[in-house]
């Protein structure tokens, strides 16, 4: 506070799908709760919109209104003040200070402070966002290895086809549910091969396979 009027205060993150903010910290003397909204034409949207920082007094604001640049949402504010964030070049939010007051007005000075601000905060969702990738990159892997391990553990590594123990379990499985369940019918091919037991007891059961 000793640095800049942060009375009525907020960080704006548009949501992953870009149709919505979410508000992950707000205080504010006329809005105690700020939920999260769809996008619409407020200042938010104005900064994340023109990627530029916003300073702006009551005139300008009422300026922007008659424009038809913005909606006014709530009590207007004399003095605001609004700064894109930025992840990797891509504006992902919003931090803005705002006042309802005439006796406090934001100045270039307190533009410069709050723009870095931004940058460390920008600096920080890329860090986590980095750090989610690799999270969701080791989960990927971790199920790919579970999934072959699966697949190994009931199918054939000559053939890529079920082997026999997964045709049992199938095999009990479909007995159970037309016994117990939905009554579904099934039927089950055999097929053989004359004398191949030849084969294996000659040569052995690899070169059967």
């Amino acid at each position: 506070d000793d640095l800049i009027y942060a009375r009525n205060f907020y960080i704006a993150l548009l949501s992953d799908d870009g149709v919505s903010l979410d508000f992950p910290y707000s205080i504010d003397e006329r809005d105690p709760v700020r939920r999260s909204r769809k996008l619409t034409n407020g200042l938010t949207e104005y900064v994340i919109k023109t990627r530029h920082a916003l300073l702006a007094d009551r005139p300008r604001l009422n300026e922007l209104l008659k424009q038809g640049e913005l909606e006014g949402h709530g009590a207007l504010a004399y003095s605001w003040l609004g700064v894109p964030l930025l992840r990797d070049e891509e504006v992902v939010g919003v931090i803005a200070v705002q006042s309802y007051s005439p006796d406090v007005s934001f100045s270039p000075h307190d533009q410069n402070l709050l723009t870095f601000v931004a940058h460390n905060i920008g600096n920080g969702l890329a860090r986590q966002r980095a750090q989610e990738h690799l999270r969701v990159a080791q989960i990927g892997e971790r199920l790919r290895a579970e999934q072959r391990l699966t697949y190994q553990a009931t199918h054939d590594g000559l053939t890529g086809l079920p082997h026999r123990p997964h045709l049992l379990d199938r095999l009990s499985s479909a007995i159970e549910r037309a016994r117990h369940g939905d009554g579904q019918a099934f039927a089950v091919l055999f097929l053989d091969l004359d004398r191949f037991k030849l084969v294996n007891d000659s040569i052995g059961h690899a070169a059967g396979d």
